[in-house]
């Protein structure tokens, strides 16, 4: 399975080509690839990006916006890690302290 963002309609699946489209509306069903000049039906041409995309993505091989592999070198996997909340501790274990919004006083459950 591709990832859910890969380019597989805006993807050249023309051999040695590998152009992606910067935009490409939902109701244009054919187009021609500017670099190489190979017309595509949309659907066809997404399904070939995607057989294609499939041994890399089953080997482990995460791909690029442009359709090659990616390394680890240029980033690929990479997800910045999400903080807890601006104190460092989880949501989850944070307690009441101080007012609340509307200026009553929260309950203090150390």
């Amino acid at each position: 399975m591709v990832d859910r963002f890969f380019p597989s309609t805006r993807l050249c699946s023309a051999p040695g080509c590998g152009h992606v489209h910067e935009r490409l509306p939902l109701d244009v069903r054919e187009w021609t690839c500017p670099r190489c000049g190979t017309v595509h039906d949309r659907d066809v041409n997404a399904a070939n990006d995607i057989r294609a995309a499939g041994p890399a993505v089953a080997a482990g091989t995460p791909l690029c916006d442009d359709g090659e592999a990616c390394t680890v070198g240029a980033g690929a996997g990479v997800r910045p890690q999400r903080e807890s909340s601006r104190t460092g501790r989880s949501a989850s274990k944070q307690e009441g302290r101080g007012t609340t919004r509307d200026g009553a006083r929260a309950p203090d459950r150390r």
